[in-house]
C-alpha cells in the first residue's frame, strides 16, 4: 500500500476512504447542529391542546382536515384559532374511523364508531373562540351543521364505504360547493378543500337568473362572442367575425360565483333545480 497510507494514533490506519469518511461526518454533524438550531424555537409537546397529534412537536398550525371541519386556511390557521373541541372530536372521529373500518368495516361500522366515542358535534363549539375572524366562526357552524345532517344516521350505517361516501359526498359534495363558499366567506374564493378536490364551475346571466353553465357546451357558451352586424350597407346581412376573446374579463361566464358579479336580478338556488 505503501504512501497511501497513514498511521495515526487516534484514528488507526487511514486511506483515501477513511478520509472521505471522516469528512461526511463532518458535514453530517454540521447538518445535524443546524436542524438543532432551527427546531429550537418550536413549542413543546405539551404546550398544543391535542398533545399526541403528530404536528405537536413541530409546529402550530392547524392540519388540514381540522381547518377544513373546523374553520380555516390550510397552512394558515393556527389551533389556538379554532374550536379546541371541534379539532378534539375530529381527532377522536378519524381514529375511530381508522380502528373500526379494520374491526367492523363490512358489518357494523356504525355501533363500533358509536361505541368508540365518535359522538355529534355540538355547532356551540364554534364560539369557544370569540377572537377568531367572523368567517372562521360562521366556517365552522355551516360544516358542523352539514355534517349533522348528512350524518343523521350514522349509527345505523352498516359498512364503512357507506360513512366515506356520505363524507365526500354529502359534507363535501363538489355540487353546492360555490354556493357554500359563499355563505361562509361572503365572496367568490372557494374553500380550500373546494380548490383541492372539485372541478371549476362557471356561471353565465340567463333569463335575469344566473345559472351554471353546462361545461359540454362551456366553449359555446363563454368564449364565443355573437357576430357584430355588418357596416356595409349594401350588404346588411353580412354579419362581421367577432374578435377572439382574448381574457377571462372579457367572457360573460363568472368562475365559482353563484353571483355572477352581481349583474343579474338574483342568484340560483339549490343547484340542483337549475338548468
Amino acid at each position: 500500500f505503501g504512501s497511501r497510507w497513514l498511521v495515526n494514533e487516534d484514528w488507526g490506519c487511514q486511506g483515501p476512504l477513511s478520509s472521505q469518511r471522516n469528512e461526511a461526518m463532518v458535514v453530517l454533524r454540521q447538518l445535524r447542529g443546524a436542524v438543532l438550531a432551527l427546531t429550537a424555537g418550536f413549542p413543546k409537546p405539551e404546550d398544543w391542546p391535542i398533545p399526541t397529534h403528530w404536528a405537536a412537536q413541530y409546529a402550530d398550525l392547524a392540519p388540514a382536515a381540522v381547518v377544513d371541519l373546523c374553520g380555516g386556511q390550510r397552512g394558515i390557521t393556527r389551533y389556538n384559532e379554532t374550536s379546541q373541541s371541534c379539532a378534539t372530536w375530529l381527532v377522536t372521529t378519524l381514529k375511530c374511523q381508522q380502528i373500526c373500518h379494520q374491526t367492523d368495516g363490512f358489518e357494523g361500522f356504525g355501533g363500533c364508531m358509536k361505541d368508540c366515542g365518535a359522538k355529534e358535534p355540538d355547532v356551540a363549539w364554534c364560539s369557544e373562540v370569540p377572537k377568531s375572524p367572523s368567517w372562521l366562526r360562521n366556517h365552522c357552524q355551516v360544516f358542523l351543521a352539514r355534517w349533522n345532517k348528512c350524518m343523521a344516521n350514522a349509527p345505523s350505517i352498516n359498512v364503512s364505504t357507506s360513512w366515506a361516501s356520505a363524507v365526500d359526498t354529502c359534507v363535501f359534495g363538489c355540487q353546492d360547493a360555490p354556493w357554500v363558499s359563499r355563505s361562509v366567506r361572503g365572496d367568490t374564493e372557494p374553500l380550500e378543500w373546494h380548490k383541492a378536490k372539485c372541478t371549476p364551475q362557471w356561471f353565465k346571466c340567463e333569463e335575469a337568473l344566473c345559472k351554471p353553465v353546462n361545461m359540454v357546451k362551456f366553449k359555446a357558451t363563454c368564449l364565443a362572442r355573437p357576430p357584430t352586424p355588418s357596416s356595409d350597407p349594401n350588404n346588411a346581412t353580412k354579419a362581421k367575425a367577432p374578435p377572439p376573446i382574448q381574457s377571462v374579463k372579457d367572457m360573460d361566464c363568472f368562475y365559482n360565483d353563484v353571483r355572477c358579479d352581481g349583474r343579474c336580478d338574483s342568484m340560483p338556488g339549490k343547484p340542483w333545480e337549475e338548468a
